[in-house]
C-alpha cells in the first residue's frame, strides 16, 4: 500500500510540474518583445536659401526572423540667437533577419544648424514573416 501512495503522488506531482512547465512556455511564446539595435547617420544635406533638407538614415538591426521597430529621430539643431531646438521624427520599419535602413527627411531654416542626431528605440514586436 506504501508503495502505490507513493506512486500516486509522485504522479500526481509530475502532472502539475509538467501543468506549471506548459504555462510558462505559453508565456514564453506570448511575449512578442524582442532585441534590436538602432543607428543612423546623416546621408544628405541638400541648402537652400531659405529652407535646408536634411535626409538622414536609420538603421535598424534584429537577428529575429522578422520584427516590427518603432523608433523616433532626436534631432538638435542650434538656432542663429545661440538657443538650440529639438525635433523628435517618428518613424517605423519591418526588419526580417538582418539590417534594414529607413530614409528620414527633415526640412529646417537654412540659417539652423544640425549639432546631433540620435535615434531612440520606442517598441520592437515580433512579427510573422509572411
Amino acid at each position: 500500500m506504501p508503495q502505490r501512495r507513493t506512486a500516486t503522488i509522485l504522479t500526481a506531482a509530475l502532472l502539475i510540474v509538467g501543468a506549471g512547465r506548459g504555462a510558462s512556455v505559453q508565456a514564453a511564446d506570448g511575449d512578442k518583445t524582442c532585441q534590436v539595435s538602432l543607428s543612423a547617420g546623416l546621408n544628405n544635406t541638400r541648402p537652400g536659401e531659405v529652407r535646408t533638407k536634411y535626409t538622414f538614415g536609420v538603421a535598424a538591426n534584429t537577428a529575429e526572423s522578422c520584427a516590427d521597430v518603432t523608433y523616433v529621430l532626436v534631432v538638435t539643431e542650434q538656432l542663429p540667437d545661440g538657443n538650440t531646438k529639438v525635433t523628435e521624427l517618428p518613424g517605423d520599419v519591418r526588419v526580417r533577419n538582418q539590417t534594414r535602413i529607413a530614409a528620414i527627411e527633415f526640412d529646417t531654416d537654412a540659417k539652423n544648424t544640425i549639432k546631433s542626431f540620435e535615434p531612440k528605440l520606442k517598441t520592437c514586436t515580433r512579427c510573422e514573416a509572411p
